[in-house]
């Protein structure tokens, strides 16, 4: 058994649980929806870069073989053929090589963000008493739930009656993958909010978390992360990571919850490529 902390091993089965989970998601979107362009490019041993709408986003960067200069060649010729006038994002680890940093400096790439990567041992965690509201549960979505779901989530999201519809699709696309597992709350019979998860050997992953704007500062997002660690534990996981942005109500729910920070990513930033 791998020993998981902070190190290099856990971070690579961290950025590959991401890997694998967007790559079957882009496949289960493009069954579901013809009209969907969005492609990714696999560059073996290093990461994966993906495009679809308006952004182009490459991650896993950093925890096995190292980038050289045709390799960020690709990426950016990839991003050229889908997307005209657009940046990558690269999302770099700790232990990404020093040259590829400053290979990347030099060609004019910017430090956009951090992210926070958190990591807990459901070998260790217990439930904890969420404050809630009295008309609050919490529902595993299936067949007959899941457009309340992917609505609530979009919403959550983009805070646009708009953006969500066009987006429910989408969002619904991440519950079909193979594997994944979603949960509803509702509040009086009312849909507040949702999460996702996706589960690889003995790893959960927590994401796409969302809470509709007029209910947040409930305790919603707190029960959400209970209930799918609670899932992960019995089916058998012994760890669960989540990705949050720095100073956020997220980031405080996963730390108020127990997790611990694996890592910090650096997301970087291309010029925009003509």
């Amino acid at each position: 058994m791998m020993e998981w902390g902070q190190n290099k091993e856990t971070t690579k089965k961290i950025e590959d649980i991401k890997r694998k989970g967007t790559q079957a998601y882009f496949k289960e979107y493009q069954k579901q929806s013809p009209s969907f362009t969005g492609e990714y490019l696999v560059l073996k041993g290093k990461g994966d870069v993906f495009c679809s709408g308006d952004s182009c986003h490459g991650f896993g960067f950093g925890t096995d073989e190292v980038l050289v200069s045709s390799d960020i060649d690709e990426m950016e010729n990839f991003v050229r053929k889908k997307r005209t006038d657009f940046s990558l994002f690269l999302e770099i680890t700790p232990y990404a090589d020093e040259k590829l940093i400053k290979r990347l400096q030099v060609l004019g790439y910017t430090l956009d963000h951090f992210l926070n990567v958190w990591l807990i041992d459901l070998q260790q965690w217990q439930p904890k008493e969420v404050q809630q509201d009295r008309g609050a549960i919490v529902e595993k979505v299936d067949d007959e739930n899941v457009h309340d779901w992917a609505w609530a989530v979009a919403l959550g999201i983009s805070d646009d009656d708009y953006q969500a519809a066009v987006a429910v699709e989408s969002v619904r696309s991440f519950w079909q993958v193979e594997g994944n597992t979603a949960f509803l709350v509702r509040e009086n019979g009312k849909c507040t909010g949702g999460g996702c998860m996706a589960i690889d050997g003995e790893l959960a992953e927590l994401f796409m978390t969302a809470t509709l704007p007029a209910k947040r500062g409930k305790g919603y997002q707190a029960m959400l992360i209970e209930e799918r660690l609670q899932y992960a534990k019995e089916a058998g996981c012994s760890y669960a990571t989540v990705t949050t942005k720095p100073g956020t109500s997220s980031a405080r729910n996963v730390r108020r919850s127990g997790f611990q920070l694996a890592y910090d990513k650096a997301v970087l930033r291309s010029p925009r490529l003509e």
